[in-house]
């Protein structure tokens, strides 16, 4: 009983405290700036590509070819992950680390409506290809949690900002403050619980981990070869082509395979790698770019 309290409190906590920080950040995203989004057909396509179409086609072959004995929990694991773009958190995130809300911002809400045809369309594909028998994702099961999750409070926050762009203002600061102190009291109660369980698969299964590190440093290596022609750009694309839905993988398996529950321990060991080796590339970008302005040369190529 008192499991699942606690399930249902971080549920409950992970519910408002994502609603409020989604619909601060609608508070300040406006109707020009997806326009002005859509009127870049190429950056576009290279992001989508990049997110929808190039991370589930490297899953799979790292899962048949290099990784072909991994446990079928890690399959399973590095597969879904794959197949579920558009975290809800990578409008909060990733401006944060490399700037670019306008193009954060923007991709967030086109991936999070696309994710409803591609993630039913990506599971069909592995369902095929790896027998998974019980799995029934469909964009009717789909389209619930992107809709209250991710679209609602955004589109609740834009429309504000239409209507009423000084009480946008206004609210947007105090919103995104009470959000973000619960996401930290969420994070602090998540880790509590889960770390010593992760701690222990970590030591465990060093192939599995080893495969999700490849994994999201392939993610990365996508987004950043995609991103193009900016550097901020370009690191913008790599961070949220790296970062996948953890709150749906984790629905999408305990709605299908609920007796797998190593799963769950798998996905958050995922999610917190991402966030390491992610942290670890926006150093590096940024430490990079630094010695490109105060060696300008550094970008040249010699002459002979």
């Amino acid at each position: 009983m008192e499991q699942i309290n606690i399930v249902q409190i971080i549920s409950n906590l992970a519910k408002i405290g994502i609603f409020l920080v989604l619909f601060s950040l609608g508070l300040g995203l406006s109707l020009r700036q997806l326009r002005e989004f859509w009127q870049q057909p190429v950056l576009v396509v290279k992001s989508f590509l990049a997110v929808n179409i190039l991370v589930p086609i490297a899953a799979f072959l790292l899962v048949i070819s290099v990784f072909h004995q991994l446990p079928p929990s890690t399959r399973i694991v590095l597969l879904i992950m794959a197949a579920v773009p558009s975290a809800p958190m990578i409008v909060k995130t990733v401006p944060k680390k490399v700037g670019r809300f306008d193009f954060v911002a923007p991709l967030q809400v086109s991936l999070a409506w696309l994710s409803i045809v591609t993630i039913p369309l990506v599971v069909l594909l592995l369902k095929h290809w790896f027998s998974l028998s019980g799995w029934n994702v469909t964009p009717q099961s789909v389209a619930p949690q992107i809709l209250q999750a991710q679209l609602l409070p955004l589109g609740i926050g834009m429309f504000l900002r239409e209507v009423a762009p000084e009480w946008a203002d206004s609210l947007q600061k105090p919103v995104a403050k009470i959000g973000n102190t619960i996401l930290l009291a969420l994070l602090v109660l998540i880790l509590a619980i889960a770390l010593p369980k992760v701690w222990l698969f970590t030591k465990g299964q060093f192939i599995s981990v080893l495969a999700m590190s490849i994994m999201i440093i392939i993610s990365l290596g996508i987004g950043h070869f995609m991103g193009g022609p900016t550097e901020e750009l370009r690191s913008a694309l790599a961070v949220v082509t790296s970062m996948r839905n953890t709150g749906l993988a984790l629905v999408l398996v305990m709605t299908n395979i609920p007796f797998l529950k190593e799963v769950r321990i798998e996905i958050i060991t995922y999610a917190l790698l991402t966030a390491i080796l992610s942290t670890i590339y926006v150093k590096w970008r940024k430490r990079s770019n630094a010695q490109k302005q105060i060696n300008p040369e550094l970008d040249t190529p010699p002459t002979s």
